[in-house]
């Protein structure tokens, strides 16, 4: 209990907030994402799926290993050992997802280590997905016509809370 609200304090508003940029991101430089959320409003809790797979705003997460030694691909893990989980990878993992670093809004969604699992996922992750579902209803309704003007300046940069720096985008009419 104390880890998860010891977890809750950083990250809390941090990687929604980085998840969010990171899905205008993902959407605006992918060629008809942006469109598509506008036009059909119901892919929009797909794409935030997707946007958390493709590029998730924690990319690293440590762990304690449990109190037994556990052997993971040949390799032993020593009893309460640190474990840094590469979650940024495993979401990319092509026995897992086809075609891993493509962004596909339309992807059947096998599970992701995004919010982690059991007990230890993250208990703000419906509040987090709700958020930015919201988010982007509102803004792909206000602005249908979004441009993204330096994709460079934009791609996140960060090696542990992954959010793009600036993300500048222009209306289009």
């Amino acid at each position: 209990m104390f880890s998860h609200i010891r977890l809750l304090f950083p990250t809390g508003s941090d990687t929604t907030h980085g998840a969010l940029g990171n899905a205008i991101f993902a959407l605006l430089s992918h060629e008809g994402a942006w469109q598509a959320i506008c036009r059909e409003p119901k892919r929009i809790d797909p794409a935030v799926a997707e946007s958390l797979r493709w590029e998730s705003s924690i990319a690293v997460l440590p762990r304690m290993s449990k109190d037994e030694p556990i052997e993971f691909h040949g390799a032993e893990i020593p009893p309460r050992s640190w474990v840094l989980f590469a979650i940024a990878g495993a979401n990319r993992d092509p026995l897992i997802f086809d075609s891993p670093d493509r962004f596909d809004i339309d992807r059947a969604q096998p599970p992701n280590l995004v919010f982690g699992r059991g007990t230890k996922s993250c208990p703000g992750m419906h509040l987090a997905k709700k958020s930015m579902s919201v988010a982007l209803e509102v803004l792909s309704g206000r602005f249908p016509h979004l441009e993204l003007l330096d994709e460079q300046e934009a791609l996140p940069r960060r090696s542990v809370l992954r959010s793009p720096n600036q993300l500048r985008v222009r209306r289009l009419e």
